[in-house]
This record gives structure tokens, C-alpha cells and sequence, in this order.
């Protein structure tokens, strides 16, 4: 049975909400037609990019063969955080929907059927965020790493799908107030609660240059 909670975002929360949703997608959509053009021909083989709603809400945005593997693939793309020089990467863990109900994040969610990610950093794009094109992207990362290797490394610093569970009760309950969110440093992880938006996520971050480390592919591209 779900809790519900007694935070509900009314439409005045989504409002803005959903404007910048909007240009999320635009920007995404962007950064599907970089890799499209200089990625995926280059870097893998028989890549298909998925556009059925189905499969897209299951984490499945593109398949491709590399090395001999077949990636069923979730491309993230951190386009809020463009020309932040962002150090880590946000795995989610829960949220609550609109109906004020907690759900698993895409990170925990047994029904993702995604055994990848594809990781992208948009370090430099020489354009306002809501109207910049391919041709504007000048430096960016990617990383192709399994979802396995994300989990395995979790695991080894004592943090397995129970113990998560645990965490994230811990930070809802207590408003993330007086709870050890860990330090990137010290612990090579940290979690994150997002108050402020509708969702009220709970994140676990894990460092960029880990990620690249565990990774089958990065590729930086740099200078447009």
C-alpha cells in the first residue's frame, strides 16, 4: 500500500513547474539529435532510437550493440545544469507524484528495463538554455556505463536497495534536517532532497569521475 502524504503540489507549484519542463524536453530533444549525428553512428552499431511511450516510461530511449553487448539504454541528459561544470550525477530514488503518493524513482524502479545509461554533461552550449540548437554544443561529455556498475558500486560502500530504502525514509521523515547526507569526499556519494520542487525528490549523487571510471564508453567532446 502506498503512503500518501499530506504535501500536494497544487497547480500553482506546477506552473513554472511545467514551463521549464517544457524546455527540458526541447533541450533534450537537442541532445538526442547531437548524439544522433556524432555519437551513436560513430561509437556504436544498429543503434535504434525507441519512440514509443511504453517502452520510453519503462527507461528504454535507445538500443544499440557495442563491443559485442547489447545496450538497452536510458539517456539522462543533464541539461539544467548546462555550463555548471557539474561533478557528480544525480541516481533518483523516490519521489512523490502528483496525487501525493511516494514513488520509486527511475534508479530503484524494478520496472525499468534498461541495463544502461547514457550519462550526458553539458559543460559548454554557447546559447540560452531554451533556444540553443546542436550547433551550439561545444563541450560535452558522454558516458555509457551499465546500470549494474552504478549498483555495484553503491554496494560496496554498504549501500544496497534495502539499505536505500532505509535512507530515504530516514530524510523524508526528518525534512533532510539533522540527517548525515554524506560527503563526496569522505563516502564517494551524497544524497540530495529537493524541497523546493513539486516532487520533493531524494537523489543519491555519485562523482562524475567515478562514473567514468566504471564506465564502457566516455567520450568528451570539446571546442564545437
Amino acid at each position: 500500500m502506498q503512503t500518501n502524504y499530506t504535501y500536494t503540489a497544487t497547480v500553482a507549484d506546477y506552473k513554472d513547474y511545467n514551463t521549464y519542463r517544457s524546455y527540458d524536453e526541447r533541450a533534450c530533444e537537442v541532445v538526442n539529435d547531437f548524439l544522433d549525428t556524432k555519437f551513436y553512428p560513430v561509437y556504436t552499431e544498429c543503434s535504434e532510437r525507441i519512440d514509443e511511450k511504453q517502452y520510453q516510461v519503462k527507461g528504454v530511449d535507445i538500443k544499440f550493440d557495442m563491443s559485442g553487448t547489447t545496450y538497452i539504454c536510458d539517456e539522462k541528459a543533464a541539461v539544467k545544469w548546462m555550463n555548471k561544470n557539474l561533478k557528480t550525477y544525480a541516481m533518483e530514488l523516490e519521489f512523490i507524484n502528483r496525487g501525493g503518493y511516494l514513488n520509486e524513482g527511475w534508479f530503484v524502479n524494478d520496472n525499468q528495463i534498461n541495463n544502461s545509461y547514457c550519462l550526458i554533461y553539458t559543460d559548454r552550449i554557447d546559447a540560452p538554455y531554451n533556444s540553443f540548437t546542436a550547433d551550439d554544443i561545444k563541450d560535452m561529455t558522454v558516458i555509457i556505463v551499465k546500470k549494474d556498475a552504478i549498483k555495484d558500486y553503491l554496494a560496496g560502500k554498504g549501500w544496497t536497495s534495502k539499505t536505500l530504502k532505509v535512507k530515504c525514509k530516514e530524510i523524508r521523515e526528518k525534512g533532510g534536517y539533522g540527517v548525515n547526507m554524506g560527503n563526496i569526499q569522505e563516502h564517494g556519494l551524497k544524497f540530495s532532497y529537493s524541497y523546493s520542487l513539486p516532487e520533493k525528490p531524494i537523489n543519491v549523487l555519485i562523482p562524475r569521475d567515478e562514473l567514468e571510471k566504471m564506465s564502457d564508453l566516455t567520450v568528451k567532446y570539446t571546442g564545437g
